[in-house]
């Protein structure tokens, strides 16, 4: 986002709450622009309206507050284990192939493909109680560190993936 759209962002939010008046127009400008410079206008237009249309303090958003309104869907933790119960059907024999079809963040909470084969081999009542706790706790661990990463700066993500990617090679 530009220097120039956020400016039209600082004056929407100052009609939206008339008591908003930073001190320094231009330092509001450029430390908006340094946490919001890598989201588009439109991002944070939607967040804008979002805020506004639900949040009733009655005080003027933070761009915290704007990049937590940025809507993205996941699945439930409900529905991402009824994705991993039917990757167990055939989790026997095509485990790999199963694991393979799954999103990437259930992946990451299934943890490895041989883990569904495991799966797939023991009691189903185990499996619909252990392992589908186990799977719910994980599945929400992994939501939060996504949703977390989300919020980070285009670069200090890809530091980070790079980094993760160096541990996990070792």
């Amino acid at each position: 986002m530009t220097r120039a759209e956020i400016k039209q962002v600082l004056a929407i939010i100052g009609v939206y709450y008339p008591n908003y008046h930073p001190e320094n127009k231009d330092l509001a400008v450029n430390a908006w622009h340094e946490v919001l410079g890598d989201l588009s206008y439109g991002q944070i237009s939607i967040a804008l309206k979002i805020y506004a249309r639900t949040n009733t303090s009655g005080f003027a958003p933070t761009p915290g507050q704007l990049i937590d309104c940025i809507s993205t869907k996941e699945d439930s933790p409900e529905e991402a284990w009824a994705m991993v119960s039917k990757a167990l059907s055939n989790g026997i024999y095509g485990f790999r192939e199963e694991y393979d079809k799954l999103p990437p963040m259930i992946q990451k909470a299934v943890g490895k493909a041989e883990n569904l084969r495991e799966w797939a081999m023991m009691d189903s009542s185990t499996v619909q109680s252990v392992i589908h706790s186990n799977f719910l706790r994980a599945y929400n661990t992994q939501s939060e560190r996504e949703t977390t990463l989300k919020k980070l700066p285009q670069d200090m993500r890809e530091l980070i993936e790079s980094t993760t990617k160096k541990i996990t090679a070792n």
